[in-house]
Order: C-alpha cells, then structure tokens, then sequence
C-alpha cells in the first residue's frame, strides 16, 4: 500500500469541509489511487503526510498558480515523486483515460452534489476563453451516469457549451430522467436556444437557475429571442441566469444596456469581470477596476421584484451620463441603495 498526498491548490487554508466545489481531477486520482489499496489523503494546508510515496497538485485558477510551483519545487527538492495538473501550470496535461472515465471519489471533500463533463471542447472561437486551446472542437465525451452517484440528488454539468455537442438531446433526456436538480454551472450558450431543446431543458429542474451567458451587446436580439422561445417553452423569468462579461471591450453603457435588456425581461443578471489568462488580450475599457467591482455588487443585488428601485437605478445613471461631475462613479453607483 503507497501513500497518496494529493494537494488542491486552490483552497490552501480552507476546510475541506468547507470547500464547495472539488477539485475534479483530484477527486478521480483518488478513487482510482484507492482501487489500487493505497491510502490517500487530501491536503488543502490543514493536513499533511510526512513522507508520501507520491504527490499530485492540481491547480484550476492562475492566480494561484506561483502556490502550485511552490509546492511543486518543494517536493521535488525531497526526491519525492510529483504530478503537477490544471491548465494554468501544464496546459497540455490531461488523466490517463482509464482515470478520466472512472466514478469520483466524492468523499473525499466530502461532496454533496456529482459533477463532471458530458462533452469538451466548443465550437466558439471568443478571444477571453480558453476552452477551445485547451479542449478543441466540440465533442462528446461521457454520460451523465459515469459520473452521477447513486446517492445524490443534485449534478452539476461542467460542460463549456452543452447545447453545441453532438449529443445534446441525449444528455438533456439523461438528466431530465435522472432524479436530480441541475446546475449549468458554465452557462449554456443562448444562440443555440430552439423550441425542441428548450422543452428538453424545460424537462430538467434546476438547482436554483438555467445559465446562460451575455457577452457582448452584438448577440442582443438572439439573447431576446432565446429568452422568448425558452418563456414559451414553459421556463419562468425568474428561472433564467445570465452571466455578464465585464470589464473586456465594453464600456460602462454598454454594460448598462445589457443590464437594461435582461431586466426588462425579468431575468437575473450575473456580471462577470474579465480576467486575461497567459497571452489573452489585455482588458479594453473606460472604466477602472473598483468600478466594475461596484457595478457587479450593484446588479447581483438588485432583486427582480424592485421596480422602484431599478427606477431609481436607472435615473441616477442617466443622471451622471448627462450631467458629468467629479463625483466618483463608484459613488454614484452605490447610491442607488
């Protein structure tokens, strides 16, 4: 029997107990490390194994990549044998396929919700997403019972662009089928919104929304008209999510006009600040940081139901479009409270 640490990057000095989303790549070593009889143990800094026989390290997010090469060199220093995974420090590095198609070990957290991907890949090419280096074209790769335990009763999709893969309406009948709630938790891509896969998506309960996403204003009338064919499809307003990038190539108006056309839909806006990744494209924006940070607080706070309230929104913005003045934005944004 070997000694398995395995290491999560992301959540050094949490809880395990406390952490709400696994690492998945973690979580499948596990299980299969465990197959084999060996003992494994997570470490998010909270614990340690003195002198493992073998050491994993997976990283998801790039800011917490240096902490992920930190530990790595650590290690290798000790002659201990180390793995070192997650796009932002082994782009290319991907699980053996007999690891990548096995159940979860979701104890190991613990979880209490299944997660994983049905399909890779997208068949977008947008200049702020990673997705397409990382997994290319679309495609199928695995159904919800591979990764769904038994015991759970909600599932979480992973999926980049679940409408786009050639298997869509298998997998919307899968889980429909399956007695679990749903999370799309990457956003489902609105543009791909038809009759026949919005009664699919109908089908399905969802955890709290149906997520989508909102870009970019040049997507507005296919964001209205998906909007529309998923209400007649039998989907509520207030069941629909949108994620809002921020902070790229749009400008404080433009971020408002699409705030503006989500709300007259009576569907719940999640702005989103963009974070380039490696050699992505710098942000281009006219407006700095603490204010996209406002804004986003702003939104996400304000309930669908408070039309007074977005009244007032909206009249203290057109306030200071047209009335400039050295009050700081951020200021002007939070007064709406």
């Amino acid at each position: 029997m070997k000694e398995i640490l395995l290491i999560d990057a992301d959540h050094m000095g949490v809880d395990t107990a406390k952490n709400d989303y696994p690492n998945l790549a973690l979580i499948k070593l596990s299980a299969w490390h465990k197959q084999q009889g060996d003992n494994v143990t997570l470490s998010t800094g909270h614990t340690n194994v003195a002198t493992p026989d073998k050491v994993y390290i997976g990283v998801v997010f790039t800011w917490n990549a240096h902490k992920a090469l930190q530990i790595y060199q650590m290690y290798k220093a000790r002659n201990i044998p180390v793995r070192l995974g997650g796009y932002p420090v082994a782009p290319t590095t991907n699980l053996p396929q007999h690891i990548e198609h096995i159940m979860p070990d979701y104890n190991l957290y613990p979880t209490p919700y299944s997660l994983g991907f049905t399909s890779r890949g997208c068949i977008r090419k947008c200049s702020f997403c990673i997705v397409p280096l990382k997994e290319g074209h679309i495609h199928h790769v695995a159904s919800i019972h591979e990764f769904l335990h038994p015991q759970h009763t909600e599932l979480r999709i992973l999926d980049n662009n679940l409408l786009a893969s050639p298997k869509a309406h298998e997998t919307l009948e899968e889980i429909a089928q399956a007695p679990v709630t749903v999370d799309y938790n990457q956003g489902l891509d609105i543009r791909l919104v038809t009759p026949q896969n919005a009664k699919l998506l109908h089908a399905t309960t969802p955890t709290t929304y149906y997520r989508f996403s909102y870009d970019t204003p040049n997507i507005t009338k296919q964001v209205e008209k998906g909007i529309q064919t998923l209400i007649q499809a039998g989907i509520r307003p207030r069941q629909l999510s949108f994620y809002m990038l921020i902070g790229k190539d749009t400008t404080f108006e433009q971020d408002m006009y699409r705030f503006k056309i989500l709300k007259k839909h009576r569907v719940n806006a999640y702005p989103m600040i963009y974070k380039p990744i490696g050699n992505m494209e710098p942000p281009i924006t006219n407006y700095p940081t603490a204010n996209m940070e406002t804004f986003k607080k702003c939104v996400s706070q304000t309930p669908l139901s408070s039309i007074f309230k977005l009244a007032r929104w909206y009249n203290i913005y057109e306030e200071r479009r047209k009335t400039p003045t050295k009050t700081p934005l951020t200021t002007t944004l939070t007064a709406f409270k």
